[in-house]
């Protein structure tokens, strides 16, 4: 019988492992599309949060701007900033405008947050430039912060309220709430200063979008105290998350000021506000080029009040 009659008999050896083989790299190929897909799903929530949080901080930027800013933007500028088509934030629209009105404008600085550790920085500035600004300072313990609150009103300056705590949660929860931390703050300033200070500014100003409760109890209140509450028409723009620099944020400062009437310039004095106080020498010299002065807030202060205080309720 010839050979290539003969039929191979099957390995079952060789069949097993060959199906195994198989299963193997099915098994490796199921892996690696699992991996793939466990790496990719953290990569596109990634993406999709950074989309959401930039276009919430553009809308923060935006709202902040338009609310507090020197009055209220455009319609066109509206348009534009909810395009996109500005730089995110921004509030440099131009180089600043040096012109003044006829007769001499009044420029209030004012520093909200501290004291701080930039505040030392700042009295030194004050006091090398001759000028005075205002605080609206917070409750700080801490034992190296403690004795700035007499150190600005012994330097001169004005010092004012800007809540106890600083958490909007508690301020605004309700009537007592406030009341309890407006007391607290008052009384903590005059036992560091000895001064019973009435000068006030509300957390995110009075025109702030976190109360529940409305702002005219608290105004109210604030008025059978005979306390004077401040917002501001200006502003630097170191409230926002842009990291503006030294050169911009003078640049929204002027540009901010009220070309025919005083000026209440909002800027901050907390530990992460070093450019703001590279800034201020550099802001102190253009305003004292122009035909301004530049005084402290005091009880002859015409207010800024986003809502005003005369304000009457229906």
């Amino acid at each position: 019988m010839s050979s290539s009659n003969i039929k191979a008999k099957p390995n079952p050896g060789a069949q097993a492992a060959a199906e195994r083989k198989q299963r193997v790299q099915r098994l490796k190929r199921t892996l690696i599309a699992v991996a793939v897909v466990l790496i990719l799903i953290p990569i596109i929530a990634c993406i999709f949060l950074a989309i959401k949080v930039n276009s919430l901080q553009q809308q923060i930027d935006y709202l902040y701007e338009s609310r507090f800013g020197n009055g209220t933007l455009s319609s066109e500028r509206r348009v534009n900033r909810l395009a996109g088509s500005e730089e995110k934030g921004s509030y440099i629209d131009s180089e600043p405008d040096d012109t003044a009105p006829v007769g001499r404008r009044k420029v209030y600085l004012t520093f909200d947050d501290g004291p701080s550790s930039n505040t030392e920085a700042i009295l030194e500035i004050l006091n090398k430039y001759k000028v005075k600004a205002t605080f609206f300072v917070v409750g700080r313990t801490d034992e190296d912060l403690v004795p700035l609150y007499k150190k600005i009103t012994d330097s001169g300056n004005s010092i004012g309220l800007h809540s106890y705590s600083h958490q909007y949660s508690v301020i605004y929860k309700d009537l007592d709430s406030f009341k309890a931390d407006f007391h607290k703050i008052q009384d903590y300033v005059k036992e560091l200063t000895g001064v019973k200070t009435v000068l006030y500014r509300f957390p995110g100003g009075s025109s702030n979008q976190v109360s529940n409760i409305d702002m005219m109890e608290f105004i109210d209140f604030l008025n059978s105290e005979g306390v004077v509450y401040f917002d501001w028409n200006a502003a630097t723009g170191d409230a926002t998350s842009k990291n503006y620099t030294v050169k911009e944020l003078v640049n929204n400062a002027i540009n901010g000021l009220n070309k025919k009437g005083d000026t209440i310039l909002l800027m901050h004095d907390a530990s992460n506000k070093g450019t703001t106080v590279e800034a201020l020498p550099v802001l102190i010299e253009k305003l004292q080029s122009m035909d301004v002065d530049i005084v402290p807030i005091d009880m002859s202060t015409k207010p800024v009040q986003h809502i005003s205080a005369e304000t009457v309720k229906e």
